[in-house]
């Protein structure tokens, strides 16, 4: 019963996480802070629901009453990632330019793109069993 629901969680989890890196995908970190950028001016809560893996991990902690070591690595890397994001869609907000809030333009090669899928993914595995 317990690998039953842990394999329906993480099946929901990696199609949350598919979804997000799939209507990121840019070759560039400057074209990618473009495209949350858009999604960010037309509405804040739309911009939440294009990132729902950072809801569903905080439901999931409570849900499962689990706020192991690794759960809680995984909830602060979710924050720290679209906090991160938000704080630079502000700046742009205040009219300044992708090269003064971030002055390397890092292309985004397949490794880079699912890096963060990898680290989720693993951390998920670990905060279910811990």
């Amino acid at each position: 019963m317990l690998i039953n629901l842990f394999i329906v969680l993480f099946i929901i989890f990696v199609c949350l996480e598919i979804f997000e890196v799939s209507w990121q995908k840019e070759d560039t970190f400057y074209g990618l802070i473009e495209k949350n950028y858009l999604i960010y001016k037309k509405n804040i809560f739309i911009y939440f629901a294009f990132n729902p893996s950072f809801i569903y991990v905080l439901f999931l902690a409570i849900f499962l009453n689990n706020f192991s070591f690794f759960m809680d690595i995984l909830v602060l890397l979710k924050f720290i990632d679209i906090s991160y994001r938000l704080s630079l869609m502000k700046k742009l907000d205040k009219g300044l330019s992708l090269e003064e809030v971030f002055p390397i333009n890092l292309q985004m090669t397949f490794w880079l793109r699912y890096l963060s899928f990898i680290i989720y993914g693993i951390l998920f595995i670990f905060a279910y069993f811990a």
